[in-house]
C-alpha cells in the first residue's frame, strides 16, 4: 500500500510527463505554418518549452524529454522536413545547438527544482521533529504520544510502515503505524537476540529490507525503531531524520524513567514518614492500656484490698484489655485493606436489619432517629464489615456531637443505595475533610477525643471493598453528614421482590 507522499509524488510525475506530451504536440502544430530557414531560431526557442514542462518528473525524465523534443525539432523544422536526415551544415548546427541547450536547460531546471523540494522537505522535517520533540518531552503519557508520532512520521516520510518496540519487560512498549507486520517481526527477533548479546543493539541498513534504528543512550538500550521504506533504499535524508527521531525518543524514555524513579523515591520517602508516624501512634496507643493494666495488676498484687476496690481494678483491666484488643483488630483490618487481602463474605442483606443491628451495637438506640425506605431494599454485602462501618459512624457522631440529634437516613437510587449518618455538632472544615479519612487522624479540629484514629480509614476501606464510596458533607444548619453509597443487590438477588 502506497503512502500519501509517494502517491502525491507519482501523481506529480505523471502530470509533468502528460504536460510535456501535450505541450510538445501544441508547439509542433502551432509552429508548422511558420517553418522556414529564417524562423528556425524562434522555433527552437518555442520548442524549449516542452522539456521544461517535464522537469517535474526529475532530471533523467527531463533529459529524455529534451532528446524527444530535439528529434521532433529535426523531424518537423529542419530540411528536409518529415525526414530524420539533415542535409545542410546549418541545420546540423541548429539541431546540435538546440539539443545541447534543451538538455542542459531541462536537467538544470529539474535539479534546481529537486534542490528546492529537498530544502522544503528538510524544513518540514525539522518542523516535524521539533513538534515531535516538544510533544514527547512534555507529555507524560509516552505510549499515547509515540503512537501518534509514528503515524505522523509514516505520512511525512512516505514509509510503508514503522514499528517502535522497547526491550521485553513488564513495561514493554509496542507502537506501530502503517503496514508494519515485517517491521514488528524483525523488532521481536532483534530484541530477543539483544538480550543474549548483553543489550547491544546495532543498526541494520539492507537495501529493500526494513531498516533498524536503535533507541539508545550512551549507557542504556531502550529498544528499536524499524521502518519499512517501500523503496529500494531508504535515502540519506530519511535515515538522518529517523536517527534524530530515535534520539528524541531515547531522551523522552529517559525522562519518563527518571520521573518514575522520582515518584517511586518520593513514595518510599512518604511511606517511611508514614511508617514512623504510625509506629509512634501505635506505640502510644499500646503503651496507654498496658500502663493501666500494669498499674492495676501491681495494685492487686500488693496489700489486701477491699472487695469494692478489687472489683474496680479488675473492671479497669478488662476495659483496657478490650481497648487493646480493639486496637489490634483495627490494625489488622487496616493492614488487610492496604495490602488488598480483604475478603468479603457477601450475602443478601436487608438494609433495615443492617441499620437496626448497627444502632443496637453502637449503644445509641434511644438517641438515633431512623428514616428508611418503606419498601424492602437488599444489599449484596458482608454484614459484619458494613455493620462495623455504621457502628463507627454512629459512635463518632456521639463522641464529637454529644447531646445533638443523630439521624440515619437511607434511600434507594435505582441500582444504588445511599445511607446518610447526620449529626448537628461542630462540623468539619473544608480543608480537613480529606484528612479525616487518613489513619491516626484522631479528632476534628479543636476537639479532643479518645480513640485510635483508625475508624474512618477502616470504614472507607470496607466501603470501597464493596464497590462503594464514603464521603463527608456539611449538614444544613451545622454539623457533619457521612454519606455511604453502595450498589444494591441485583434484581434476582432481592428478598421478597
Amino acid at each position: 500500500m502506497l503512502s500519501l507522499p509517494r502517491i502525491a509524488e507519482r501523481h506529480r510525475r505523471n502530470v509533468s510527463l502528460a504536460g510535456f506530451a501535450v505541450l510538445l504536440i501544441v508547439c509542433v502544430v502551432a509552429m508548422i505554418p511558420f517553418r522556414n530557414d529564417d524562423n528556425v531560431a524562434a522555433i527552437a526557442l518555442v520548442m524549449l518549452l516542452p522539456p521544461l514542462a517535464a522537469t517535474g518528473a526529475g532530471p533523467v525524465a527531463a533529459g529524455l524529454a529534451a532528446i524527444i523534443s530535439g528529434l521532433a525539432f529535426n523531424f518537423f523544422f529542419t530540411q528536409p522536413y518529415h525526414s530524420p536526415t539533415i542535409e545542410s551544415t546549418a541545420s546540423i548546427a541548429a539541431f546540435v545547438i538546440y539539443l545541447v541547450v534543451a538538455i542542459g536547460a531541462a536537467v538544470m531546471v529539474a535539479r534546481l527544482r529537486e534542490a528546492r523540494e529537498l530544502a522544503d522537505r528538510r524544513a518540514a522535517d525539522a518542523t516535524l521533529l521539533q513538534a515531535l520533540t516538544v510533544e514527547l518531552i512534555q507529555n507524560a503519557e509516552a505510549g499515547v504520544t509515540l503512537r501518534s508520532a509514528l503515524g505522523r512520521l509514516t505520512d511525512s516520510l512516505g514509509l510503508d510502515g514503522v514499528c517502535l518496540m522497547t526491550v521485553p519487560g513488564p513495561d514493554q512498549l509496542v507502537a506501530r503505524a502503517g503496514d508494519a507486520t515485517a517491521s514488528e517481526r524483525l523488532a521481536h527477533e532483534l530484541l530477543g537476540r539483544s538480550d543474549r548479546l548483553g543489550g547491544r543493539l546495532l543498526p541494520v541498513r539492507d537495501p529493500g529490507k526494513p531498516a533498524v534504528f536503535p533507541i539508545r543512550t550512551a549507557d542504556t538500550a531502550f529498544g528499536v525503531v524499524v521502518a519499512e521504506p517501500g523503496l529500494p533504499r531508504l535515502g540519506l535524508d530519511r535515515e538522518r531524520f529517523l536517527e534524530s527521531f530515535t534520539g528524541v525518543v531515547a531522551l523522552a524514555l529517559t525522562r519518563a524513567r527518571l520521573a518514575e524513579e522520582r515518584v517511586r523515591r518520593r513514595t518510599l520517602e512518604q511511606t517511611d514518614q508514614l511508617r514512623t508516624v504510625l509506629l509512634q501512634s501505635v506505640s502510644h496507643d499500646l503503651r496507654t492500656p498496658l500502663t493501666a493494666i500494669k498499674a492495676s495488676a501491681e495494685s492487686l498484687s500488693g496489700e489486701r484490698l477491699p472487695p469494692e476496690r478489687r472489683a474496680e481494678l479488675l473492671a479497669g483491666i478488662e476495659q483496657e484489655v478490650d481497648r487493646l484488643s480493639h486496637l489490634v483488630a483495627n490494625l489488622l483490618d487496616l493492614s488487610r485493606i492496604e495490602t488488598g487481602s480483604l475478603r468479603l463474605d457477601r450475602q443478601r442483606l436487608p438494609l433495615d436489619d443492617l441499620v437496626d443491628d448497627a444502632v443496637d451495637a453502637a449503644g445509641a438506640a434511644g438517641t438515633v432517629q431512623l428514616a428508611l425506605p418503606e419498601h424492602l431494599v437488599v444489599l449484596d454485602a458482608d454484614e459484619t464489615l458494613l455493620r462495623q462501618v455504621l457502628v463507627n459512624l454512629l459512635q463518632n457522631a456521639a463522641r464529637y456531637a454529644p447531646g445533638s440529634d443523630v439521624r440515619v437516613e437511607a434511600r434507594d437510587l435505582n441500582g444504588a443505595v445511599e445511607i446518610r449518618v447526620v449529626d448537628h455538632g461542630p462540623g468539619i472544615a473544608e480543608s480537613e475533610r480529606a484528612r479525616i479519612f487518613e489513619p491516626y487522624n484522631r479528632a476534628r479540629p479543636g476537639l479532643r477525643a479518645r480513640g485510635s484514629g483508625l475508624g474512618l480509614a477502616i470504614s472507607r476501606g470496607f466501603v470501597a471493598a464493596h464497590g462503594g464510596t464514603l464521603e463527608v458533607e456539611t449538614t444544613p444548619g451545622g454539623g457533619a453528614t457521612f454519606v455511604i453509597r453502595l450498589p444494591a443487590a441485583r434484581e434476582e438477588s432481592r428478598l421478597g421482590a
